[in-house]
């Protein structure tokens, strides 16, 4: 278990913090399962990272990338990724990174 460094847009910062984004896809891979990260002191575990096509990603998984329907997260794609647009036909497969906050006990 290692800490990675894996950068998100300030607007996905509130959606992490309370769960409602827990997948974040990306053109390279940022680390393997167990490894984790920090964003705004907390801390998150990445739970799973595998590979997956976009729309795959965008008619299944929106709702874990933090967005409330396909287009949303086909949208904010084509704005981070000029080059590499969204197209369903593209056989191309990203890095899905699934992760979760780490709760640390209370020691009494």
């Amino acid at each position: 278990m290692k800490q990675i460094e894996i950068p998100f847009l300030e607007q996905f910062h509130e959606d992490i913090k309370n769960g409602q984004k827990i997948m974040t896809t990306r053109s390279k891979r940022y680390g393997e399962a167990g490894d984790f990260f920090v964003l705004n002191k907390e801390k998150l575990t990445i739970l799973a990272v595998f590979k997956m096509r976009l729309w795959h990603i965008a008619y299944h998984f929106h709702d874990a990338e933090g967005f409330g329907n396909p287009q949303g997260f086909i949208d904010c794609w084509n704005k981070l990724h000029p080059k590499r647009r969204y197209a369903e036909n593209k056989q191309v497969h990203y890095w899905v990174h699934v992760f979760v906050p780490i709760f640390e006990e209370e020691k009494p």
